[in-house]
């Protein structure tokens, strides 16, 4: 096996104070950690103090920067399978860090690697379903609603969509996106927010996308009980036309194929 480089704790403070300009630092010093020692930094995580540490921030700033395909390409299918599995298992336990630079690297590091072991976790980081401050909660919240789009569990859409009345959320994060992906399962959770003062027009562009007959009769009595009300009856019809056009034209689709 090649030797590699492993940075001292020194090394990871300069990097990670560096990342967002010097990616290349990041992906020569970090990335052949995991792709040649996947082991240590499972074994390893059994080992973090409960207040977290340098080592904890490293490990993350590590897992941030590797895709799976760099370590799991030459490994049998059940082997890469365990690797994977362990390795979000270690960033379920990051995402809960006390160290906020710690748990950024972590939700970073969830888009690529997180599965459903992670799903509560990034749920923390974002706020969950009350959109509360403090404690986890990240300032920077994009990559965990990026990792909860990916892995797309259900329990995740209660606070995703809570998001949609933040304007940093809708301004800096695929918040959108990530709950259109989701399809029409998404529908009841964004329907609470439309006509929302701070979602403004977002939760209307997510129902254009995913909305079926439930979201036609919702913002149909939505428009008759805030006639005249500022311009969301106006937003509500204009999305209640786009979901009837696409509903139409999915049914000739389905008919024609």
């Amino acid at each position: 096996m090649a030797a590699v480089h492993i940075p001292s704790l020194e090394d990871a403070k300069r990097a990670w104070d560096r990342a967002d300009e010097e990616q290349t630092y990041w992906a020569e010093n970090y990335r052949p950690l995991l792709e040649q020692y996947p082991e240590e930094f499972v074994a390893v995580a059994e080992k973090f103090p409960k207040d977290g540490d340098d080592q904890q921030r490293q490990t993350a700033a590590c897992l941030a920067v590797t895709k799976p395909e760099d370590v799991l390409e030459d490994l049998e299918p059940q082997e890469a399978q365990q690797v994977a599995e362990e390795i979000s298992g270690v960033l379920a336990k990051l995402l809960a860090s006390p160290n906020q630079d710690t748990r950024h690297a972590a939700s970073r590091a969830a888009v690529e690697w997180g599965d459903k072991q992670c799903v509560q976790p990034l749920i923390e980081t974002i706020g969950g379903p009350e959109g509360k401050g403090g404690g986890v909660v990240l300032g920077d919240r994009s990559y965990s609603i990026k990792a909860l789009g990916r892995i797309k569990d259900p329990a995740a859409l209660p606070s995703l969509a809570k998001r949609l009345e933040d304007p940093w959320d809708l301004s800096h994060s695929n918040v959108k996106e990530v709950l259109v992906g989701f399809g029409p399962v998404a529908e009841d959770e964004v329907l609470k927010y439309a006509g929302n003062i701070f979602g403004g027009d977002a939760p209307f562009e997510v129902l254009k996308a995913i909305g079926t007959e439930k979201s036609l009769k919702a913002l149909d009595d939505f428009i008759k009980s805030n006639k005249g009300f500022g311009r969301f009856p106006g937003q509500a019809e204009a999305t209640k036309a786009a979901i009837e056009k696409r509903l139409r034209e999915e049914k000739k689709s389905k008919l024609e194929g």
